[in-house]
Formats: structure tokens, C-alpha cells, sequence
């Protein structure tokens, strides 16, 4: 079976720079290391995450990595990681 094609939206990279500047380096790179490790797991299996509710038509998925809720949609066999949200922080923040 081929492998899903996994895409970093600009948000999502701007997500892991946020948790290194909020935890510092060191955390957040074992931090950033697990999260990428659980994203790897789309490449093989693209609808193992729950669906997010969303107020658009656009399908969106979750996968919870420690604190993380790693946002994604998958399309025309691609994965996009659209966000990385902080589960501490005010549920409302949270723009899908």
C-alpha cells in the first residue's frame, strides 16, 4: 500500500515554533519530536483520526499528542497538518 503524502500547512510549522518559544528548547524538542512521530502515522493510515466538529464543509481530523491536538484534513490522497492546538488553552481559540 502506497504511502499518503503528508503536508505542513505554514500555520502548522508556525504552531511548533510557538511551543519551543513557550517551553523552551530543550522540552520542546522531545515535545516536537512526538508530535511529529504520531503525524507519521497518517502517511499509512489518513482516516485513523477523529473527526473535528467544524462550522464548514471542509472534513477535519484530530489526533491528540500529549497536550496537542494535531489538526488535519485529508484530500485527494494527501494529509494536510493545518494546525497544532494547545488543548490548556481556551477551547474558543481554537480556529478551524
Amino acid at each position: 500500500m502506497p504511502k499518503h503524502s503528508v503536508i505542513w500547512t505554514n500555520e502548522a510549522f508556525d504552531d511548533l515554533l510557538l511551543i519551543e518559544d513557550f517551553i523552551g528548547f530543550n522540552k520542546a524538542q522531545k515535545t516536537i519530536d512526538k508530535i511529529i512521530a504520531r503525524v507519521r502515522q497518517l502517511e499509512d493510515f489518513p482516516l485513523s483520526g477523529r473527526i473535528q466538529p467544524t462550522q464548514t464543509k471542509q472534513e477535519y481530523r484530530f489526533l491528540v499528542e500529549g497536550n496537542y491536538k494535531i489538526i488535519y484534513s485529508y484530500r485527494t490522497g494527501k494529509v494536510y497538518i493545518n494546525t497544532i492546538f494547545d488543548t490548556r488553552q481556551d477551547p474558543d481559540k481554537l480556529k478551524v
